[in-house]
């Protein structure tokens, strides 16, 4: 396994840009075909607690995944003022240049799986809606959908949460549900949500995937004893990234 730390300039964020890149090693399962992952880390961590914390590496290896993971700190993917635009970032220059040769996916159709960990969960939501056209499937852990609850807890231990987190809901999963209706139809990835039945985003999660199944979009759902705390996200995370690895076509198909 080979593992990069990069930085890509951006007109949109005051400073250039990081991105962690695993790439697989002679270790790697050549019978799987190679996948490009992009994953996103929760608030008050970043790519390098994922890697610390759970067998991410390792599944890497047995899935024949090369994953792309950006430090996109507490911004929920949101443009969050001048300097500090991530999702123009994410969705205008960090999807587009995964198809360049550095990735070595050829940005076809369905070259990417898309997902992420708590507020990661919501940003991979998001985008993987936003570029479907290049997105084969859209996983969730412990999504952090209801963004008035998710700024409250981010205050209570001490991370600072753009405002416009808090700003944009009136009703706990409201921008989800909109998410959803809003590209609901032909040519959505499949939806993959996994949620420990003690999160305390459980019930935003539930409605969720319940929003998207009446929306027609394939749905996979899987609950399981846990908590919002990576405990559980060791748990969930092998079943997830097989889930990915086995989603869709390889490169270039």
């Amino acid at each position: 396994m080979t593992c990069n730390r990069l930085r890509i300039p951006s007109r949109f964020l005051r400073n250039p840009a990081e991105i962690i890149l695993l790439i697989p090693g002679k270790g790697a399962n050549r019978n799987a075909p190679e996948k490009c992952l992009l994953f996103f880390h929760g608030a008050g961590e970043n790519p390098q607690t994922i890697l610390d914390n759970s067998p991410l590496a390792d599944l890497a290896e047995t899935w024949n995944l090369r994953i792309v993971l950006p430090f996109v700190g507490n911004s929920f993917g949101l443009d969050c003022g001048e300097g500090e635009r991530y999702h123009a970032f994410l969705s205008k220059e960090l999807i587009p240049r995964l198809g360049d040769a550095l990735f070595a996916t050829a940005g076809k159709t369905g070259s990417f799986r898309i997902g992420g960990i708590s507020m990661g969960a919501y940003i991979a939501l998001q985008l993987g809606l936003e570029r479907r056209e290049l997105i084969s499937g859209i996983f969730s852990i412990s999504g952090a959908y209801d963004l008035r609850k998710a700024a409250r807890f981010g205050r209570v231990c001490g991370l600072e949460i753009p405002p416009i987190v808090a700003e944009l809901e009136a009703r706990p999963g409201e921008c989800t549900r909109r998410l959803l209706e809003r590209y609901a139809g032909g040519g959505a990835p499949p939806l993959y949500f996994a949620c420990g039945n003690g999160d305390l985003f459980y019930d935003t999660n539930r409605m969720a995937a319940d929003w998207a199944q009446e929306l027609k979009y394939s749905v996979r759902w899987k609950d399981r004893p846990g908590l919002h705390n990576w405990d559980y996200w060791r748990e969930a995370l092998p079943s997830v990234l097989q889930w990915a690895a086995m989603t869709g076509g390889s490169y270039g198909k």
